[in-house]
């Protein structure tokens, strides 16, 4: 092949891929201009939609200032009809063609059903997520739960819920109240949450006499361990290496989490202690004292929080 041919084929080439690009670019046009009202403003908002790319730049890169003058051109004269409205107003129509009705009916309830289609809540998306990650933790808490249980004997015997709460603020130094309840399963009652959340887990039942609750597990702990995490996989897709990797033995109720108190703590506790002072006999009558100052409730909430913390200590 001589230099001539192989300049002559490449120009070929050149023009071709440009003739194709602009057929290409002419049906999107006309696509567009039958899904919009064919004013320039709605065209250009809707091009990127349907099509993905920016009108004004593709009509440069064919050699047109902009995207306007690509349908004014005499490239699109045979498929597109300029108007102006009453109030100057330009817009652009297609002429009539049996040959692209069809593909024009398609676009345009396409586009409808775009345009017109729900509105994406990001926030609706945000507590989708946050309701996801709520129920895996829900879920991770139920064998959390269930292995203490299986700690305390429950495999074979009835377990009083105090003792189950008294196990599991010995082990996680946190209480499990009704603001636990709340976060895991949106309930205060522990009886509500344990029947309806813990139904393939746990037999629970209730003490006439007393009122107490009382649980055991309702098949062997192995079984309830393979059951959460295959929930856990399907549901969430998330990792449960931890969880199998945890022994299936029952295991010794250990202080794993519990604070031990620094000197500026145990100052601070002698701190916020009521002070109880004995007046003098001139003033008062021998041997009485003054009432207790009124904690704030700053300083009550900190007081509570050390008494847990001591009396966990001292039931070690």
């Amino acid at each position: 092949m001589s230099t001539m041919d192989f300049i002559s084929r490449v120009r070929l080439t050149a023009a071709t891929k440009r003739e194709h690009d602009l057929l290409a670019f002419k049906v999107d046009a006309m696509c567009i201009i039958g899904a919009s009202d064919g004013t320039l403003s709605k065209m250009s908002q809707l091009f990127p939609v349907l099509c993905g790319t920016n009108p004004d730049h593709t009509a440069r890169a064919l050699g047109y200032p902009n995207f306007e003058k690509f349908l004014e051109s005499e490239y699109m004269r045979d498929a597109v009809e300029r108007k102006f409205e009453e109030d100057g107003k330009k817009v652009f129509s297609l002429y009539p063609d049996r040959r692209i009705d069809r593909l024009l009916l398609i676009t345009e309830k396409s586009a409808e059903s775009e345009l017109h289609g729900p509105v994406k809540n990001h926030r609706a998306d945000e507590m989708t997520m946050a309701k996801e990650t709520n129920e895996e933790n829900a879920k991770r808490f139920r064998y959390k739960l269930c292995k203490l249980v299986r700690d305390l004997g429950g495999h074979s015997n009835l377990v009083p819920l105090q003792t189950v709460q008294d196990a599991y603020f010995r082990r996680y130094n946190e209480p499990l109240d009704k603001r636990c309840w709340f976060e895991h399963f949106e309930t205060r009652s522990a009886q509500r949450a344990l029947h309806f959340y813990f139904i393939n887990e746990l037999s629970c039942t209730i003490v006439e006499e007393t009122g107490v609750i009382e649980m055991m597990l309702k098949y062997p702990f192995e079984d309830i361990k393979k059951n959460i995490i295959k929930e856990i996989k399907s549901y969430h897709g998330s990792d449960t290496t931890e969880i199998e990797n945890e022994p299936l033995e029952p295991q010794p109720i250990e202080q794993v989490n519990l604070h031990v108190l620094t000197e500026p703590e145990r100052r601070a506790v002698q701190y916020f202690k009521p002070n109880i002072r004995v007046q003098s006999a001139s003033s008062e009558e021998p041997g009485r004292k003054s009432p207790a100052v009124r904690l704030g409730l700053g300083e009550r909430a900190m007081m509570a929080s050390v008494a847990k913390t001591v009396a966990a200590r001292r039931n070690a």
